[in-house]
């Protein structure tokens, strides 16, 4: 045991004074790079969804309840009740969705407003604690107030105090001139801002009896709900129970009972971009470790046919096949090994000082994001080390193998 690893050690050391020859740093540092660089772009993009899924929770809820055929659930109050009998679900807030024009002087805007109750809605978005300017209360957004994002205001030139016509094409009326939209006026109490373009410059709210009143229908579209172990992989637990029917008080027996939509399925194209981007960007990467492995398999064949005499030299002494075959092999390993950890440590240093102390800014105006956002996975770590040690190991397999074939006898001939 002690001859093989000190064989193993003077074909790594090689002629050089270190403890590594050239060609093996340079093995070492592909793997160190490889596995550094999968972390580090992995950690990022997990940072990323991570942050946009927080985003879109904020606005939306983390569970949505609505009738099978999405017509307005009436008895609201008293379905929010059954509801919130489940031990999953946390808090609950009852949520008409509107498709309105706002108009101030010349300038008008689309909105996707949000009717609310000021007071249920606060415990389920954290979105009303983003207002940047005013100071909404329940009073003053009960009374026909409305709260705009930072680029929906912009749109229409408006402030806190300025008052907006409202048109809803949803609550137009029957009159001797055809139909016409159902028109109100609302003062701004209150501007917000998610840090995503793409809703603060179409997402309002509004109250929950206004947005009913415009949209000329009696009940509400859905529930937004919190639960109290949120998941951000998209999956249900299993103390909460995705199909099951809760039945409403209407008169249409068969399509009278709600269901539940996860977040994820809310908005299912972003994040399963999201999703494909990271895999796309964990194939490519790969391809430095694999790469690696390459270079590991070259420098160690070159080694195998430098070192052919010494290898049957060694085997007229006595050395089997076996431990030949486990000298190169484990030079592979090695080299996995200790290229594993390098890359892991100098990634798991950037990743948390990123994550703790933010020095990676990102000086872009109106970029959802001020830092680079990360996210610290102990899986990856886990998973891309194997992947990396396995990958230097296999790529020791064929010189290993070449070692083992070689024949005193041919060897001293060619060398004649």
């Amino acid at each position: 045991m002690k001859i093989k690893f000190f064989i193993t050690r003077r074909y790594l050391k090689g002629k050089s004074k270190f403890f590594l020859s050239t060609s093996n740093i340079l093995s070492l540092l592909g793997i160190a790079i490889g596995v550094f660089a999968l972390l580090l772009v992995s950690s990022v993009m997990s940072g990323f969804s991570s942050d946009m899924t927080n985003r879109v929770v904020e606005t939306k809820g983390e569970i949505r309840f609505s009738r099978k055929d999405k017509k307005p659930i009436i008895d609201y109050q008293d379905i929010s009740k059954l509801i919130k009998q489940n031990e999953e679900i946390a808090q609950l807030s009852p949520v008409v969705h509107c498709d309105l024009l706002l108009r101030r002087g010349d300038f008008t805007a689309y909105t996707q407003s949000v009717g609310i109750e000021f007071s249920e809605h606060k415990k389920v978005s954290t979105l009303l604690q983003r207002i940047k300017l005013g100071r909404p209360c329940q009073l003053s957004f009960g009374q026909k107030g409305i709260i705009l994002g930072s680029e929906l205001s912009y749109q229409l030139f408006a402030t806190v105090g300025d008052s907006i016509d409202i048109i809803s094409p949803a609550g137009a009326i029957m009159s001797p001139f055809g139909y016409l939209p159902k028109v109100d006026k609302a003062i701004v109490v209150g501007i917000f801002s998610t840090g995503l373009p793409e809703y603060d410059q179409s997402l309002s709210y509004i109250s929950l009896d206004m947005a009913m009143d415009l949209k000329n229908q009696k009940g509400i579209d859905f529930f937004e709900s919190t639960t109290h172990n949120f998941n951000k992989s998209g999956i249900i637990t299993d103390k909460f129970n995705a199909n099951k029917k809760i039945y409403t008080q209407d008169e249409d027996a068969e399509q009278n009972y709600l269901i539940a939509e996860h977040w994820s399925t809310i908005d299912h194209s972003l994040f399963q971009a999201i999703k494909i981007e990271k895999i796309a960007m964990f194939f490519v990467l790969s391809l430095m470790l694999i790469l690696s492995g390459f270079n590991i398999m070259n420098n160690n064949i070159r080694i195998v046919s430098d070192r052919k005499f010494d290898i049957s030299l060694l085997k007229s002494l006595g050395v089997s096949k076996k431990e030949m075959y486990s000298v190169v092999s484990i030079m592979g390993l090695f080299l996995g090994i200790l290229g594993t950890i390098i890359g892991e440590l100098l990634a798991a240093a950037l990743i948390i000082s990123q994550y703790y102390f933010k020095f990676i800014k990102i000086p872009i105006p109106g970029f959802p994001f001020t830092s680079l956002p990360v996210e610290i996975r102990w899986i990856d770590f886990l998973i891309f080390g194997l992947m990396a040690i396995i990958i230097s190991y296999l790529s020791s397999v064929l010189p290993a193998k070449y070692s083992m074939h070689y024949d005193i006898i041919q060897v001293l001939r060619e060398k004649e």
